[in-house]
């Protein structure tokens, strides 16, 4: 997993660098990508597992323009690209 650490206002003047790829508390890996402020799907994903992953509703609600993906320690890859 690769990504880059810009993150800009409206995509056109250059703010800052963050790290996009997070090992979570339940030992997933997560790949972010965007500018957006992406820390309440961080908090969500960390208690996710295979049996319970969080549905469209409870990832709406954070209200992020979020794009990413989440590898399980068993090589399962979930996305929530189109």
């Amino acid at each position: 997993m690769a990504c880059d650490s810009r993150v800009s206002d409206s995509g056109h003047t250059f703010v800052t660098r963050m790290p996009k790829i997070f090992r979570l508390p339940n030992k997933a890996l997560l790949g972010c990508a965007g500018d957006a402020d992406f820390r309440d799907v961080i908090t969500l994903l960390s208690t996710a597992t295979l049996k319970k992953l969080p549905t469209r509703a409870e990832l709406a609600a954070t209200k992020c323009d979020f794009s990413g993906l989440l590898v399980f320690s068993d090589g399962s890859i979930f996305s929530n690209a189109s």
